[in-house]
């Protein structure tokens, strides 16, 4: 099976890979994926499919382009990827300008309020953004959150575990644990790569659908396990929308956990 062409080489390149290995992971039957692509995703409550965390002793690799990435075999991993339009670059420049002098004015190791102010200053302004609509907001088409949901839970149980995800009108956030040899960089990379062709066939058009980089983090607990699948579970509420596809899963919350921020 040949991995599907990418529309432009911006989306191709998503992210720093080995091409072989992405084409490896990206490599699907087109028909069957359409075919997947057009099976309806209402909410549900599914398994509980991450069950392995962060592990301080064991091997992680790491790299860096706008956002630091930590990767570790089998490991759990909270996702964001957005559409190239969602958020103004004057914003962006704003956001990566002010997150570099809070970081030269707080260096490492950071304490529980330096990390408090972190998460409020950059990921979750960042998350208000994208939760402020911008954009074109193609995600809003149901057929395109379809495809987008197709090719998330077209490989599920095989290369990766799926757990919670929401399509939004420009972003989506996903909850999945790794299935060795298949990384996130590849996992995420298949995902876009395959829908950015679709979507932008469906839609006649053509040039960069995703933004390059996405967000991912890896998942260092049950607590915070629990914490994005409730997000990933309010998100619309929050954003003050209803949309078409969502999978929540709805698994008790740990002793101790709190819903209102990762520990």
């Amino acid at each position: 099976m040949k991995a599907p062409k990418d529309s432009n080489s911006n989306v191709a390149h998503a992210s720093s890979v080995n091409h072989n290995n992405v084409a490896h992971a990206s490599s699907v039957n087109h028909n069957n994926v359409a075919h997947a692509s057009s099976v309806p995703s209402p909410v549900n409550d599914t398994q509980d499919a991450c069950t392995t965390f962060f592990d301080p002793h064991a091997p992680i690799q790491s790299s860096k382009r706008n956002l630091p990435h930590w990767y570790q075999d089998g490991a759990a991993y909270f996702a964001t990827f957005r559409l190239a339009d969602s958020i103004p670059q004057s914003k962006l420049k704003q956001w990566h300008t002010e997150r570099e002098e809070w970081k030269t004015a707080n260096p490492e190791p950071f304490s529980d309020d330096q990390l408090r102010e972190y998460a409020e200053r950059f990921p979750d302004r960042f998350q208000k953004w994208l939760d402020a609509g911008r954009g074109a907001c193609v995600l809003e088409n149901p057929e395109c959150g379809r495809i987008v949901a197709g090719a998330m839970r077209f490989f599920d149980g095989q290369r990766y575990h799926l757990d919670a995800w929401v399509v939004m009108p420009n972003h989506v956030h996903v909850i999945f644990q790794t299935m060795p040899p298949y990384t996130p960089k590849e996992i995420l990379h298949s995902w876009k790569s395959y829908s950015a062709n679709k979507i932008n066939e469906l839609l006649e058009q053509s040039g960069t659908l995703w933004q390059k980089e996405s967000y991912d983090h890896i998942i260092r607990s049950p607590a915070q396990l629990y914490h994005y699948r409730h997000y990933i579970a309010q998100n619309p509420t929050k954003a003050g929308i209803t949309v078409d596809h969502i999978n929540v899963t709805h698994v008790k919350c740990p002793s101790g956990a709190s819903s209102a921020s990762p520990k």
